[in-house]
């Protein structure tokens, strides 16, 4: 008895111990294992109904639409469903209540439904998943979501995202949001997917330091608020200024890089060049670190790793537009980064610390998804 005990103990403050280490990622874990079974009531309820009725319900579309907040009520009297899917009549007799995403704060309860205008199957979808998942039933996932639903993060303004997942041999880096594709410039040494590597959204892709690099015809500086990016730097990265994002030349644009030459040692120099910010941090080599800056409407710009503020200053304003590239200098086209980098977003709003941290603990750097 008394080992059972001791046992039972153990396993409790395990747990706790696991929660305490990333306890963001276990919460959102849970969520994400309520709207799977959300999606399954509500994909179980629709067809159910078509057995019993020969036909969907009537407010059922071919388009991905979300599904109005109707709870458990068999009517939607006094409740705005506009071009929102009314699901009222499945209640009660095929389903208790209509499920609502666990960060859900609207009239949509973040469940999308649709039937495909092939197969006729239903499809339903929880857009507000999280930890990059596609929770998703009866179809492919929606490559399109809105702004406010990317990532299940509930933050607006997503302008560009670059998941970096692209697999060897192809020169096509994909934009999440499809507006600004990019194209990988490949050596002999070509830039591949490192599948496994942490932060593991998917994949990340690896840059040898000698002809890797990414250009993309992303020129939106002068309205684009916040930049984020997952990087992990070789240990045998050279000295000199190595570049993670660059835009414009010396006088204009985003310009990330990390110098191990200069004196301060391992200086990590993210520089808005209009306002000509640099400051020392030292960043662990072979080791995945979550960056963000973001412009703020109170003309702050702040930096931000791992989740936590460095720096703060004021700037006078935004960076020009000036053509995006990944991994090297384009005025120069020099100083090429050497590692891997992963899921570089870039947002028309400035982000504050709360929802840079979601976009951390998205993706933790010490772990494997």
């Amino acid at each position: 008895m008394e080992i059972l005990l001791v046992v039972g103990i153990i396993a409790i403050l395990a747990g706790i111990v696991i929660v305490a280490i990333n306890p963001s990622k276990q919460l959102a874990t849970v969520r994400n294992a309520e709207r799977k079974s959300d999606i399954k009531q509500i994909e179980s309820a629709i067809t159910q109904y078509y057995i019993d009725n020969y036909e969907y319900p009537d407010s059922i579309t071919g388009t991905l639409t979300g599904i109005c907040n109707t709870g458990s009520a068999s009517s939607s009297v006094g409740i705005t469903c506009t071009n929102l899917i009314d699901l009222t009549v499945l209640v009660p007799d095929y389903i208790t209540a209509i499920p609502t995403d666990p960060q859900s704060t609207t009239t949509n309860t973040g469940y999308y439904v649709k039937e495909d205008a092939t197969t006729h199957k239903i499809g339903v979808q929880a857009n507000l998943a999280e930890l990059d998942q596609d929770i998703v039933i009866g179809m492919a996932a929606s490559s399109t979501p809105s702004e406010e639903e990317e990532e299940g993060l509930g933050i607006s303004g997503l302008i560009a995202h670059w998941k970096m997942n692209d697999n060897l041999g192809t020169t096509n880096v994909l934009d999440n949001k499809g507006s600004y594709p990019g194209t990988a410039q490949q050596n002999t040494s070509a830039m591949h997917a490192s599948s496994g590597n942490p932060p593991s959204i998917n994949g990340a892709l690896s840059f040898d330091g000698s002809g890797d690099y990414i250009s993309t015809n992303f020129t939106g500086f002068s309205s684009a608020k916040t930049y984020t990016m997952w990087i992990n730097m070789d240990s045998d990265i050279s000295s000199g200024n190595k570049i993670f994002l660059a835009s414009g030349d010396y006088d204009s644009g985003i310009y990330w890089a990390y110098n191990p030459g200069d004196t301060y040692n391992n200086l990590y120099v993210p520089s808005f060049w209009g306002d000509g910010f640099s400051f020392p941090h030292e960043l662990s080599l072979n080791t995945w670190h979550h960056l963000a800056v973001v412009f703020e409407n109170n003309n702050n710009i702040s930096y931000y790793i791992d989740g936590s503020l460095l720096y703060t200053g004021s700037y006078t304003l935004l960076p020009s537009a000036g053509t995006l590239n990944i991994g090297i200098e384009p005025s120069s086209m020099g100083n090429l980064f050497k590692g891997k980098m992963d899921d570089i977003r870039i947002y028309s709003e400035p982000l504050n610390i709360d929802q840079i941290n979601q976009i951390f603990a998205g993706g933790a750097g010490t772990e494997a998804e």
